[in-house]
């Protein structure tokens, strides 16, 4: 009977025993599991792109109310919209951030390093203290979290802003007026150094136009209606508001695709990709629609090589060979390749293809490497002769 007990004392004391670690090991994994979790969430992937605000200049501030007084066209809201539309990459993931006041980015950067150091000790501290420490910019923790996530910051920076009329002539009933706009942007991209918590310039180009449209004849004063069945009609075609409207897209869409041409040929935003295949004039690199490359883009073929700087360390660099023309695109369902024409020089599987396009060579380089000169094709690069 003695030894029965033992036995079941002796059961029961394994079972306890195997429950305790059971409930050990599932807590264990439990918390294994949410600190991997919380890592995950913290960790910065810096993937996406953050568009900060448009910063216009104190002169270019004026003649936007003037604009916005005399026409009711919000000025900034206006190019904003239009510069956006056209300088942001389909493939790149944005972030739009509202930041008020005059925000400057060396205090913005430094801030955000703060966030980051903060965050990994107590998020819920960090958030409450930024929440308070960013309340003149009128933006959160949670705008702030994204854009330390973000691998690049950008912003536009409306530089010359100027509207003029001209009248070319006065005839019988009406004048002949003209209406020209001439408009520079630069738009820079920084990176966020958290170890310093200062920015790194990536990128930075400026570019200015300028459109004139003419608006047609215009009646002096409009004619009452008995005498308008007597007099002969004059022929009006727009208003000076909606030749104004027209200058002004005209002049945002050649600026956004110079800026747009100039930041896909830097290395941080160009598309690459491996020459799988050559025969003859035709190449095959894997490039799918997804990557949002279309028919006719323009591509550098690069050669890989490897230089030794200063100090004896390999750095690989590349070497500019020739030129090709994406002439077919894969749908992205398939394994096909995209198919590109050689332009000019060779190339040879192995060696890269870049996103280049050829934007102010000139007249002469163009037509020879363009033969098909379709400017309205929507989604083309195509060469803006400047």
């Amino acid at each position: 009977m003695m030894i029965m007990k033992m036995k079941r004392i002796k059961i029961l004391s394994l079972l306890i025993f195997y429950c305790f670690v059971f409930s050990f090991s599932s807590l264990l994994f439990l918390l294994i599991d949410v600190s991997s979790a919380r890592a995950q969430e913290e960790k910065f992937t810096r993937k996406s792109i953050t568009y900060l605000k448009m910063v216009m200049n104190p002169e270019v501030r004026s003649v936007a109310r003037a604009v916005d007084f005399l026409t009711g066209i919000d000025l900034y809201q206006y190019l904003e919209s239009k510069i956006r539309k056209a300088v942001e990459i389909e493939r790149f993931d944005y972030n739009p951030v509202s930041l008020g006041g005059d925000t400057d980015i060396y205090a913005l950067s430094k801030l955000v390093k703060q966030y980051v150091d903060e965050v990994k000790v107590d998020r819920a501290k960090a958030e409450a203290k930024m929440d308070w420490r960013f309340k003149d910019l009128v933006v959160t923790a949670e705008e702030i979290r994204r854009i330390a996530n973000s691998a690049y910051i950008y912003s536009p920076y409306v530089k010359k802003f100027n509207v003029g009329v001209w009248i070319s002539g006065r005839k019988k009933r009406g004048i002949d007026m003209s209406i020209s706009c001439s408009l520079g942007v630069e738009v820079v991209y920084y990176k966020v150094d958290f170890e310093t918590g200062e920015p790194i310039l990536v990128f930075k180009t400026y570019t200015s136009h300028s459109e004139v449209v003419k608006v047609g004849e215009m009646p002096l004063l409009p004619l009452p209606f008995p005498i308008s069945l007597f007099l002969p009609s004059v022929e009006f075609f727009e208003t000076p508001f909606q030749a104004f409207d027209r200058c002004i897209i005209m002049l945002v869409e050649w600026i956004a695709k110079k800026i747009n041409a100039d930041m896909r040929r830097v290395p941080d935003f160009s598309l690459f990709a491996t020459i799988s295949s050559a025969e003859g004039q035709n190449i095959w690199a894997p490039l799918t629609k997804r990557d949002k490359v279309y028919l006719d883009s323009d591509f550098a073929v690069m050669e890989r090589q490897e230089e030794i700087d200063e100090h004896g360390r390999r750095k690989e660099t590349f070497r500019r060979v020739g030129w090709v023309r994406a002439r077919k695109i894969a749908d992205g369902k398939t394994e096909e390749n995209s198919r590109f024409q050689i332009m000019s020089g060779s190339a040879e599987v192995g060696q890269i293809v870049r996103e280049y396009p050829l934007v102010g060579v000139g007249l002469t380089l163009s037509f020879n490497y363009l033969p098909s000169m379709n400017f309205e094709e929507k989604g083309h690069n195509n060469l803006i002769f400047v």
